[in-house]
């Protein structure tokens, strides 16, 4: 075995740098699965009767999606659907923009005929409780035209 100037032989030094490596990795990987962990943390479950307060009793339109934490969909349009929740809730005009976590809340998600996921409904005075289903892009542009048009009736 080759010694180093301190003596010592190189595999030990080797062998000590991928012990630390590997625990490195395993520390990240602990870190991934919380992380995932938590994202994936089911919300609260929504009554109907909270569904009906908060969407449907309300004086300003709602756009809702329904959605399951499972469904790859639904994960990919989670960044499209924040940017519309931002940008209607808070900048433009008063547009509740809502979730409903189909896996905690079923009887809501029964009730609304949701079959497949993401499902985004949009609810206002005309279309009643049964909402207008949306049927096109998962693309901001694409959810924000579909919003504007129940907006300009």
């Amino acid at each position: 075995m080759a010694r180093d100037a301190s003596g010592r032989g190189r595999s030990r030094r080797a062998s000590t740098a991928r012990r630390a490596s590997a625990a490195a990795s395993a520390v990240a990987v602990a870190s991934m699965i919380h992380v995932m962990h938590a994202r994936a943390s089911p919300a609260a479950p929504m009554t109907i009767d909270e569904f009906s307060e908060r969407v449907l009793m309300t004086d300003e339109p709602a756009i809702v999606n329904f959605h399951s934490p499972t469904c790859p969909h639904c994960r990919a349009l989670a960044p499209e659907w924040a940017l519309l929740r931002e940008e209607f809730s808070e900048r433009k005009r008063s547009v509740v923009v809502a979730d409903v976590d189909c896996s905690t809340s079923r009887d809501v998600c029964e009730w609304q005929k949701v079959r497949a996921y993401p499902t985004i409904k949009f609810y206002d005075d005309v279309n009643g409780e049964s909402g207008e289903e949306y049927r096109r892009g998962a693309t901001y542009d694409a959810l924000a035209s579909f919003v504007e048009h129940f907006l300009e009736r």
